[in-house]
C-alpha cells in the first residue's frame, strides 16, 4: 500500500509532510486534486472496514442466537 511508514510509537507518533510539487503564486502547497483523490481512497477503504466488520458483528450474533 502507499501509506507513509513512520518510525514513532502510538505514544510519540513521528509527524511526516508530504513534498509539495509545486507552490502557486499565493504561496500554498496544497494540491487540491491529490488531496480529494486521497480524501476519495480513504473514504473508499473506511466504507470497505465498515462493511467487513459489520458482516463479522453479524455472524457472531446470529452465532450467539443459534440461527
Amino acid at each position: 500500500s502507499r501509506h507513509l511508514k513512520g518510525t514513532g510509537t502510538s505514544i510519540n507518533p513521528e509527524i511526516m509532510y508530504r513534498e509539495p510539487a509545486n507552490a502557486a503564486l499565493d504561496g500554498n502547497t496544497v494540491d487540491k486534486d491529490q488531496e480529494q483523490a486521497r480524501f476519495a481512497e480513504n473514504t473508499i477503504r473506511y466504507q470497505a472496514s465498515l462493511e467487513f466488520i459489520n458482516s463479522r458483528v453479524n455472524g457472531l450474533i446470529r452465532a450467539l442466537k443459534g440461527e
